[in-house]
């Protein structure tokens, strides 16, 4: 796959949003709890909220989640979803919500002990 933007780019521009720059400096505080995911999406593409933002064309999917306590109970995570446009690099969509951890898979808790 050709693309202009690269992930290193898509989290870049996901960023330096201003809404998630405030969603982080308010909500996130620890960064050893913090988890970075990118993704490569091809076809449709959804936000947190279900809605399709693009139809078909290569999408990157950012998430910066971090862990609301470092109890070694399931705890909640707050969530900074973006996504980029490959081919342009346009930001097509900034989502925010506080999520119970149960719901992403074990691989995105930043520390062994959670699980």
């Amino acid at each position: 796959m050709n693309l202009k933007v690269d992930a290193s780019d898509a989290v870049k521009i996901v960023l330096d949003n201003s809404s998630a720059r405030e969603y982080i400096s308010g909500y996130y505080s620890v960064p050893d709890w913090r988890v970075l995911r990118v993704t490569l999406v091809s076809g449709a593409t959804y936000d947190l909220n279900g809605t399709e933002l693009d139809g078909g064309e290569a999408v990157w999917k950012v998430e910066v989640l971090e862990r609301t306590c470092a109890c070694s109970s399931v705890s909640d995570l707050y969530v900074l979803e973006g996504y980029v446009s490959a081919d342009t690099g346009e930001l097509l969509d900034v989502s925010t919500r506080l999520v119970p951890e149960y719901k992403y898979e074990k691989a995105t808790c930043s520390s062994t002990v959670c699980h």
